[in-house]
Parts: C-alpha cells; sequence; structure tokens
C-alpha cells in the first residue's frame, strides 16, 4: 500500500508527534504544507501503470497531518475511488458533520477503510483536544463505526491514565476487531526534532514503565476479545515475555521486520515507512519521474534484508540498550540512521559507536559488508562503486571474499540497468559454489532484485 500524505496540517497538536515542527509551521504557511492537486493525480496515473498488470487490488492510503482538512479532500477521494482505488484513512476522526456524510457514503460501499488514533479527552495537555473535537470524534464513531475502521492508541506517557480506551472500546463494539498500539520513541521534547533518532538511555527507565503499561492494556484488550496490532517505535525487551507470546496467540500482529510501505509526502518526496529516507532533493522537488513503484519496491526489499540478515544489526549498540544481540525487533528506521552516525558523521554519537568494543569485534570484511549495505539501501550506487574498487584495487582478485563479487554484480546491475548481463555473471559466479549462510542469503536477494526488474 502506498502512503500519500497529502497535508502536514492537522487539528490537534499532538506534544509526542513525530511530524510536530512541521505541524507547527503548517499553521503559519498554510498554502506550503498541502499537496499539490496536480502532484496528487501525476501519483495516482503513476500508481496505474503500476497497477495495469497486476492482479492485486490497487489501494492508497490517505495521511497527514489530518488529510481531511486538505482543500482538495473530496476530489481526491472521489478520483480515487473512480480510478478504482481502495482508499485507506489515517484520521483523528474529529471532522465535522459535512466530511462524515460525505465519508459515510465511501464506507457504506466498501471503498474506504480507516485506522482513527484517538486521544483521550482529558489528555487536553498532550493533544490540544477539546470539548468540540472530542464531541465530533465520538459522534463520528457512532455514526460511522463498522468493521472497516480500526481504533489506534499512542502510549506516550507511563503517569496517565488510559482507562477512555476500554470506555471506547466498549461503547463501539462493530469497529475491527484488531486495535494498533503505538509507543512513542519522541518522549523528550529534545528529541523531537532530531533528524536522526539514536536512542538516548537516559529514556531507558521511562521505557521500561510503558512497557509495564502496554503489558495491562494488552491483556486488558484481550480479556475484551480484541486483537493487537503492536506498531513499531520499541524494542519487545522492554515488555514481559508473556505479552508477546499472548499478542502472536490471538491473532494478532507485530510490526517488525517485514515489506515497508510506501510513502509519498506533502512535497512529492518518496520515504519508506521503515526508512524515513527522503527520495526526492532537499528542496522537495517533486520526484515522481525518477523514482518509480517498482524502483521503491526493490530498495524497500534492500532495506529490509539487510537489516534482518546481514552485517547492520550489530551485537549491541554503544547508545541503545534495545539493540540487543541479533535481535530483529526494533525499527529499521532507527538502525539506518544510526549506522548514518558512522558513516556519515552526522551525530556526536560517531566516535562512541566506533571505539565501542562490540563494533572493533568485527573484522574489517564485516565493516566493509555493513557500509557497502548500508549505502545500497540509501541508493549511492556510485559510493558503493568507489569503494569496491578500493578493494579490488588493494587484494589480489582470486583472494577476495565472495559477498564482494555479489555486491559487485549487484551494484553494476542497478548503475548499467542491463539485466541481461547481470542475470548471466550471477548465474556464472554462482554456479558450482557452495556459500555460508549469509551469502547464499544475499545471493538470492541479488538473484530477487535481477529478475524482478524487467
Amino acid at each position: 500500500m502506498s502512503v500519500l500524505q497529502i497535508t502536514k496540517l492537522c487539528t490537534l497538536s499532538c506534544t509526542y508527534c513525530f511530524d510536530k515542527v512541521h505541524q507547527n509551521q503548517a499553521k503559519i504557511n498554510r498554502d506550503g504544507f498541502f499537496m499539490k492537486d496536480e502532484d496528487f493525480y501525476k501519483y495516482l496515473s503513476r500508481m496505474n501503470q503500476f497497477f495495469q498488470n497486476k492482479k492485486e487490488d490497487k489501494s492508497i492510503c490517505l495521511s497527514g497531518g489530518e488529510p481531511t482538512l486538505h482543500p482538495s479532500f473530496k476530489k481526491f477521494v472521489r478520483s480515487a475511488v473512480n480510478d478504482n482505488f481502495k482508499i485507506y484513512l489515517l484520521s483523528n476522526l474529529s471532522f465535522n458533520e459535512d466530511i462524515r456524510k460525505f465519508l459515510k457514503h465511501y464506507f457504506d460501499n466498501g471503498d474506504l477503510s480507516c485506522m482513527t488514533n484517538i486521544n483521550s479527552p482529558d489528555d487536553r495537555q498532550y493533544s490540544g483536544m477539546n470539548d468540540y473535537l472530542w464531541e465530533n470524534t465520538v459522534n463520528n464513531l457512532q455514526e460511522l463505526q463498522n468493521p472497516s475502521l480500526r481504533f489506534s492508541f499512542n502510549i506516550f506517557d507511563p503517569e496517565i491514565s488510559y482507562d477512555f480506551i476500554y470506555d471506547l472500546v466498549s461503547k463501539f463494539p462493530k469497529m475491527d476487531s484488531m486495535i494498533r498500539i503505538g509507543i512513542e520513541n519522541t518522549i523528550l521534547p529534545e528529541l523531537r526534532n532530531r533528524k536522526s533518532y539514536v536512542f538516548h538511555r537516559e529514556l531507558w527507565d521511562k521505557y521500561k514503565k510503558l512497557g509495564k503499561v502496554i503489558d495491562k492494556i494488552v491483556e486488558n484488550l484481550h480479556n475484551m476479545g480484541k486483537k493487537i496490532y503492536f506498531d513499531c517505535g520499541a524494542g519487545w525487551c522492554i515488555f514481559d515475555s508473556k505479552t508477546i507470546s499472548s499478542i502472536r496467540e490471538n491473532g494478532g500482529v507485530i510490526h517488525g521486520c517485514s515489506l515497508p510501505n510506501d510513502e509519498v509526502q506533502t512535497k512529492g518526496q518518496y520515504s519508506t515507512c521503515y526508512a524515513l529516507y527522503n527520495y526526492g532533493n532537499e528542496d522537495g522537488n517533486y520526484n515522481i519521474q525518477k523514482n518509480t513503484m517498482k524502483q521503491l519496491r526493490w530498495i524497500s526489499i534492500l532495506q529490509t534484508e539487510f537489516f534482518k540478515n546481514h552485517y547492520l544489526l550489530l551485537p549491541k549498540c554503544t547508545n541503545c540498550p534495545l539493540l540487543e544481540q541479533a535481535c530483529p525487533r526494533f525499527c529499521v528506521s532507527n538502525n539506518i540512521n544510526y549506522w548514518e552516525t558512522v558513516f556519515d558523521g552526522k551525530e556526536k554519537y560517531s566516535q562512541d559507536f566506533l571505539s565501542d568494543p562490540n563494533y572493533q569485534k568485527l573484522s574489517q570484511d564485516q565493516k566493509n559488508y555493513a557500509k557497502i549495505e548500508y549505502l545500497l539501501s540509501k541508493q549511492r550506487f556510485t559510493e558503493v562503486k568507489d569503494f569496491l574498487k578500493t578493494i579490488f584495487e588493494s587484494e589480489n582478485i582470486d583472494n577476495l571474499k565472495d559477498r564482494y563479487k555479489l555486491y559487485n554484480i549487484l551494484i553494476n546491475f542497478f548503475i548499467d540497468n542491463n539485466r541481461k548481463q547481470a542475470l548471466e555473471n550471477f548465474e556464472l559466479f554462482v554456479e558450482g559454489k557452495n556459500l555460508n549462510k549469509k551469502d547464499f542469503a544475499l545471493a538470492k536477494l541479488v538473484d530477487l532484485i535481477i529478475k524482478n526488474n524487467k
């Protein structure tokens, strides 16, 4: 599913929101924080091309901010539905009666579903909720509730009450039986404006308390017959192991290392759900022409598979107690940003990381592999080619590890886009090879990418 962030504006102003800075700017400069109509329609056209010969349903997600605030929201919905798209809406459901009547038609026809993030009516100091917005939310839930709507709740402060969750779930039983629970990793003000989310040890005690709060919420919701979709934001190690088992045993889902969604932001930059990486330039120029849906899919595969199977998860990182040994459980965006501190030197933690004993234990080859996979996951192909060139020049080609040769096949394919030649090189290379486990996993990934980029 592709996510279109059509506006940065929001009716609320949640203290924990990762997009809060942009929302504040949006209130000052409203026109600059709406996706342009022509960009939306260009994107639909691209999506239609992508799905032209595919059996899967066409679907898009409209998000924000609060997407219903976009002046062209109704036009966007009509156009997408007329183009046979299924729409998934991310909304806080605080919109007015006019929008509710408009959306009800599409809910009833099965063209639209929604995940609604609800803040407590008493959390005004955290979210900017007021009587008018809360009344709208309750009325909209009353009128629209059906299995196409899913509750979502963010848990961000262990000192406040979350009893309102049980009240809403009891009051509106027709909602989707799956409930999203998210834990926020931006709970200190100084973290909200950071471009890279490097975990701070001083947050650890607060995270452990949040884990206990979520343990209880999950237990209570399971007792109410609900399933849990646990979203990313923290490592599983802060929860009781029974909570993780309970989510699985009750048909729930844990958001971990799987294929990211594609996302298009208001100014047209591409990013992926996990990587939070803009594919547009720094000025936000629209980049649809360069990055097709096909490219987004394979770069998503690259980012995910590298962080799952190869060298970008260290045994333990200096600044993050959540990244335990062989842990595949922490959001990939944090890992990408963490390695950015190492290879691009963008954070003061870089030197701490490089001097960490666990990093030092890695062989030079493993450090090289990590750098190559980091650069590949960022689509910095020329830098990879140059780095591989220095390695090839420094060693006898016969003594080179198989992994470097696999990287070389992959990077030449990305740069030359010669599928036939890449397949020939790959098949010649793997013939008769007895690859180790990690090299075999990379070989499967290389094969997958070349064969699926026709």
